[in-house]
């Protein structure tokens, strides 16, 4: 196909991320050996350093690393935003994206950010709009905003995981940036109140949590992993485009910058 600048104001064009949020091992290494056996491009924002990611990172060129700073109080990050980017570009060296937890930030700190290297972020939600495209960002970073979260979706009164349900939204032109957490899909969590109840029952487990334990947990009926799945299979049944965050990025680099 042509490359997504000149293609996703005619067809959805798909860009899988996922937030690492401190998970476990065991939860990291199931969710990246799906992704592996479903052949699906993505970006981790990087919460903390595991040698999962990194393995899986080394032996996958298209699973691509971003950083995922939390600078709200208490954060394990740092006790101030100097820290916390000193601590998250340890872990990404080199990292050229980023996504805040809580989608925090403020005009100086992108600022900051883009001195670093920071050239593109998706750290923006704009929950099931359709016809998104790149946005020029007056600091001069390029703004991939998130077009489906789980979490947003799973705390909507009457939120369906029937793809079909919201199959024109999904099949309309557009950048279709996807939010994932790896414990969703790990425990296909259905809803907001299923979340808290198993992240209350587990209570410090929640950061360690086995495979067992996961696969003992984890909803069996519709969910977050399962509408991810319906999700490839649109895209691969109308042979559409998925990609990672920086192929987007590099696809779109035509895109007028402020």
């Amino acid at each position: 196909m042509a490359g997504a600048e000149k293609n996703y104001n005619e067809k959805p064009v798909f860009c899988l991320t996922l937030d690492q949020e401190w998970v476990s091992e065991d939860c990291l290494e199931d969710v990246l050996s799906r992704l592996e056996a479903w052949d699906c491009p993505a970006t981790v924002f990087v919460t903390h350093s595991s040698a999962a990611l990194s393995g899986h990172a080394a032996a996958n060129r298209r699973l691509h690393l971003g950083l995922h700073p939390n600078f709200l109080p208490g954060s394990t990050h740092g006790g101030s935003e100097e820290e916390v980017l000193e601590h998250c570009f340890s872990l990404v060296p080199g990292a050229d994206s980023f996504r805040s937890h809580a989608f925090y930030e403020n005009t100086p700190l992108l600022r900051r950010l883009k001195a670093r290297g920071i050239r593109y972020d998706s750290n923006l939600c704009l929950y099931l709009q359709t016809g998104l495209v790149p946005l020029a960002h007056c600091t001069g970073l390029i703004r991939f905003p998130v077009f489906w979260e789980d979490d947003v979706h799973f705390g909507r009164d009457g939120a369906s995981w029937e793809l079909r349900d919201y199959l024109d939204l999904f099949r309309a032109p557009g950048i279709k940036v996807l939010n994932f957490h790896p414990m969703n899909i790990s425990l296909n969590v259905p809803s907001d109140s299923f979340y808290r109840k198993i992240k209350a029952g587990l209570d410090e487990k929640w950061r360690s949590v086995s495979a067992p334990d996961l696969a003992s947990l984890a909803w069996e009926g519709p969910g977050t992993r399962t509408f991810l799945e319906q999700i490839l299979d649109l895209i691969r049944e109308e042979k559409l485009v998925l990609l990672n965050l920086r192929e987007l990025h590099e696809r779109c680099a035509k895109i007028g910058k402020p």
